[in-house]
């Protein structure tokens, strides 16, 4: 019976990812069909290989995802777009083919021990963080607005379609994570797997690689963005070069302590991939990952110390070859180089420290501004880059004229006080319980291997090196959208830890009072932490707040200003649009005009609305009804008082693409064109 319910419970899950992922491929995938044809077989073959066989699946989703996220740069879609990163896609997909596979297969894994309870509290937190932030970005739709109205969010006008998704992208930068690494633990309990697994990575850098030589030497712009060409900076097959440099500085000493162990015939991969990899670093330009890298090669050679005298060798020629490579890299003045000489040179000068990077001074200080304005629960998961310009503005150091080109919106560029932000105390405590008890598995692993020169323990050694660098990377950089790099993190944790030899654990009595405690704690946290954000949520985080402390104009649902040939200005409207209206007269007058080929036959219909206090009040003014392709212009009555604000709301009954009934080059989907409003007496 037991086994008949998980089959269902799992058939329900596959029917559910893939309805949901779906629509989210509709939404988030751009729909190029040259940019289609290329990655929709690997998302298929992912799934279905990983639905029919998990381990052939998990090796082709290994070799992949470092390789497929540049791919929209080579097709030429503009990385403005809004748009899912490549490697979250392939791995919903890969997802879904292990949801399907659980409907079919009566096997069941364990989770990780000691990981377990931390990850899981995460989770809920980010999720209930992800939900409430994204119903605030909604304006709590459907009890305050009856639909999701495009609202402007911030004072660079980023409307509420953006905030949500960074929202979406941000969530599912934690949790597809630790998704990953659960599955990983059942994937990867055989040393042939993980073995396996190794070596698949170690080819798919050896085509990323190679791409990242060619951009150097031949071609800056194959595959990467103008900004990166023009800093000068190389990404090979991800998104960026920060990506890039944090995955080789994770996974240099993995191949460095792979290759001493391994078969002579399987020392080519891990070999060429080491050196490689290695000669490839100054050209990325990343200063993070290169100090996170020269700490993972030395904490390598650390833990070899008295364990293999080849492997503490190995280390330091490691590091002396790293060394010799950015002596060399001075001589053809790599990226790196350079910029590792502006920040000591900007030590011996006026602002010391500041200047080694006056960019995250000002990120970090916005960061640590949201933490102590909203201690308990932070601004919500994915709002910190909505919210950064808002507080730049109210921070007038940061409009000062000698520190304005230092006003970038980005990430936190920190990971704990990202967090921190976006969180609050309760998500930072969580994330550093998690980090603790990834520490103490460490640290058994350690004692289980003991001081024994074997294979199993160099492997843990190294392993544990690149999650160092990438612990040093994370005090530099968030990688709160670099996926492919999120993935290799829990890639290289799992492979790591999944080898420790276990002794019992404590007795079930014992598990079952901890669980219990667990829970209780958590189930008052939980309910803590979404009181606090939804309170903050609904008052000064709230969009009516943040509109009328910033001024936002809450102009949303319309395209670009145009003129007439006669000189009329006007604006077409999407489905909806609002426009900011301030009342000086009893008579308002509304220009519009439908272009509609078919309106003749099917006249198209305009409600008209004027906002109050930010949706708390909607009053009908009238309806419009177009029956030709003529400007008109409607009258409508406003009672109440004089001067008062709101926001004049049309709802139009249907829109047209010009593209597609006439196969002219607009892809826009029109409503009607609204005129310049304007008052008169009765």
């Amino acid at each position: 019976m037991e086994e008949r319910k998980r089959t269902v419970l799992f058939a329900l899950a596959s029917l559910i990812s893939g309805v949901i992922l779906y629509f989210f491929y509709l939404k988030y995938v751009p729909l190029v069909p040259a940019f289609q044809a290329a990655v929709l077989p690997v998302f298929a073959a992912a799934m279905l290989l990983t639905a029919w066989r998990p381990r052939r699946g998990t090796l082709f989703f290994i070799f992949f995802f470092p390789l497929i996220n540049n791919w929209s740069y080579l097709f030429g879609i503009d990385p403005g777009t809004p748009q899912a990163p490549a490697a979250l896609i392939l791995f919903l997909f890969y997802l879904l083919g292990w949801i399907i596979h659980g409907a079919l297969s009566k096997k069941e894994s364990p989770g990780p021990p000691g990981l377990s309870r931390p990850m899981a509290v995460v989770s809920v937190l980010v999720m209930l963080s992800a939900v409430i932030t994204w119903w605030r970005f909604a304006n709590f739709w459907p009890f305050l607005s009856d639909r999701f109205y495009e609202l402007v969010t911030n004072v660079n006008g980023v409307t509420a379609g953006g905030a949500a998704m960074s929202v979406v992208f941000c969530a599912l930068n934690y949790l597809t994570g630790f998704a990953f690494f659960v599955v990983l633990w059942g994937a990867l309990k055989e040393q042939r797997d993980r073995k396996a697994a190794l070596i698949t990575l170690a080819a798919s850098l050896l085509v990323a690689l190679p791409f990242g030589f060619y951009q150097h030497f031949f071609d800056p712009a194959f595959g990467n963005t103008a900004f990166w060409v023009e800093q000068r900076q190389i990404n090979a097959t991800f998104k960026d070069p920060n990506a890039f440099g944090a995955t080789l500085a994770m996974l240099i000493p993995l191949f460095l302590g792979a290759f001493l162990v391994v078969r002579k015939a399987e020392r080519i991969f891990f070999g060429a991939a080491f050196i490689l990899g290695l000669a490839i670093f100054p050209f990325i330009g990343a200063r993070s990952a290169f100090l996170g890298l020269g700490i993972g090669l030395a904490s390598f050679g650390l833990f070899s110390f008295r364990a293999r005298r080849k492997a503490l060798l190995a280390a330091a020629a490691a590091c002396a070859l790293l060394a010799g490579i950015i002596g060399a890299s001075g001589l053809i003045r790599s990226q790196l180089f350079e910029r590792v000489a502006a920040n000591i040179k900007g030590l011996a000068s006026p602002g010391g420290l500041i200047n080694l990077s006056p960019e995250r001074f000002f990120l970090w200080k916005e960061a640590a501004g949201m933490a102590a304005n909203y201690p308990p629960s932070g601004v919500g998961v994915g709002a910190y880059i909505i919210e950064l310009p808002n507080y730049y503005t109210r921070d007038k150091t940061a409009y000062s004229p000698a520190l304005a080109s230092f006003r970038r919106n980005d990430s936190a560029e920190n990971y704990f006080l990202q967090v921190a932000a976006e969180m609050g105390a309760a998500g930072l405590a969580a994330f550093l319980w998690l980090f603790w008890m990834l520490g103490k598995e460490i640290k058994r692993g350690f004692r289980s291997y003991g001081r024994a020169a074997g294979q199993d323990r160099l492997l843990f050694a190294a392993g544990t090196a690149g999650m160092i660098a990438f612990g040093i990377n994370i005090l530099f950089h968030s990688y709160i959208g670099s996926f492919e790099t999120n993935y290799t993190f829990w890639l290289l944790t799992a492979v790591t830890l999944r080898g420790i030899r276990r002794e019992e654990g404590p007795d079930e009595g014992k598990k079952q009072l901890v669980l219990r405690r667990t829970l209780a704690f958590s189930g008052v946290l939980f309910v803590v932490f979404s009181a606090s954000h939804l309170w903050n949520s609904s008052h000064s985080l709230s969009l009516r707040a943040k509109t009328a402390e910033f001024r936002l104009a809450q102009a949303f649902g319309l395209y670009p200003p145009e003129k007439t040939a006669d000189g009329r200005s006007f604006r077409w409207t999407r489905e909806y649009a609002g426009v900011p209206l301030k009342v000086d007269g009893r008579v308002l007058l509304v220009p519009v005009l439908a272009s509609h080929p078919d309106i003749a036959a099917r006249p198209v219909k305009v409600e008209v609305f004027f906002v109050e206090d930010f949706f708390k009040k909607k009053i009908r003014l009238g309806e419009i009804v177009l029956t030709s392709t003529e400007w008109q212009t409607h009258r409508f009555m406003l009672a109440g008082p004089l001067r008062r604000e709101g926001i004049l709301l049309v709802e139009v009954s249907r829109t047209w693409n010009p593209q597609k009934l006439r196969g002219v080059p607009d892809p826009r989907n029109l409503g009607v064109a609204l005129g310049s409003l304007s008052f008169r007496e009765e």
